[in-house]
């Protein structure tokens, strides 16, 4: 078995190739609350060198793969691509607009415009209702797929006018300069999609790279909340002494002091339970994301007061 491994960003990764998503692959099937969670990760959060996984391919052909792992991230990303295009268009930068069009659509090596992400199980909507460029030329009976699609481009497409409603809303703005700073906005979208890292894994054969999926899946391990926090801390707070590192000294004391405990206690659970009694609710799985970026405060305040206390910071 020969893998290929490669760190990409998209920009480079739709550049570069075209991915198919065979029919027998499952349908697309974010919900809002996983479109919410991307949007808020990607484009609000504006993070630098974002890592959004691993994507597992296999050559389908030269500059060709089909995509046996990463197809409701990549099909979430055309979408966001469509609807920046869209916007562009709306606002009458058609070249911003034909720019972005070529991570959708591009010219193949027979000079045959080609969609850079096929996918068999929802055509013709995909391709005619979002890839497109212009209005849609086919009638197509909406099943559930479909629906997923349509719910999913109206959703990306009301986040991104909620994004520019600030600007339109400001009075105090020219018509000029309210246009320059929609402009500006949809750019920045725009760039901190395409600066999005990914493993991409290329395997030579279709079944070798079902094994690599099946094993990526089923025989790892999701992190615990109480593995992450502490990833998180011991990265962030670096020892003074590398001889004598406090971060994961106290650690080990809390986590021995929690679970030695003679009643029946776990720290992923004392973590859940100690955020309940203290701030607002969150379910155990969003919490470490909660964390990580209250926790960022903490590290690096970015005001002139350094907060000290963990409880004080985590509450502004």
């Amino acid at each position: 078995m020969k893998i290929e491994s490669t760190d990409e960003d998209l920009r480079t990764m739709l550049s570069s190739a075209y991915y198919k998503i065979p029919r027998f692959q499952r349908p697309y099937s974010w919900d809002q609350e996983n479109i919410q969670e991307f949007w808020e990760d990607i484009v609000q959060e504006n993070p630098q060198d974002y890592f959004i996984g691993s994507m597992v391919v296999y050559k389908d052909g030269k500059q060709r793969f089909g995509v046996v792992d990463g197809q409701q991230r990549l099909t979430t990303i055309t979408i966001l691509l469509s609807v920046l295009r869209d916007m562009f268009v709306r606002l009458g930068l058609k070249d911003l607009a034909q720019g972005v069009h070529g991570l959708i659509e591009r010219r193949n090596i027979d000079n045959k415009l080609e969609f850079i992400v096929s996918t068999e199980s929802s055509y013709p909507y995909f391709q005619d209702r979002i890839q497109k460029w212009g209005a849609p030329a086919l009638t197509v009976d909406l099943h559930s797929e479909e629906e997923s699609l349509q719910t999913a481009h109206s959703q990306l497409m009301d986040l991104v006018l909620s994004a520019l409603e600030s600007i339109d809303n400001d009075p105090s703005l020219s018509a000029r300069r309210r246009a320059d700073l929609k402009e500006e906005k949809l750019k920045s979208i725009r760039d901190a999609l395409l600066n999005l890292k990914v493993i991409l894994v290329k395997l030579d054969d279709e079944d070798d790279a079902y094994v690599i999926f099946e094993t990526l899946n089923t025989r790892g391990k999701d992190l615990a909340l109480t593995d992450l926090v502490k990833n998180h801390l011991t990265k962030s707070i670096k020892a003074k002494n590398p001889q004598s590192d406090e971060v994961k000294i106290k650690w080990k004391q809390l986590l021995e002091t929690i679970e030695g405990s003679t009643a029946d206690l776990k720290m992923d659970a004392f973590i859940h339970h100690f955020w309940l009694s203290k701030y607002d609710y969150l379910p155990a799985k969003s919490l470490f994301k909660v964390i990580k970026k209250r926790s960022h405060q903490i590290v690096h305040p970015s005001s002139s007061t350094r907060c000290w206390k963990t409880r004080s910071c985590i509450a502004q």
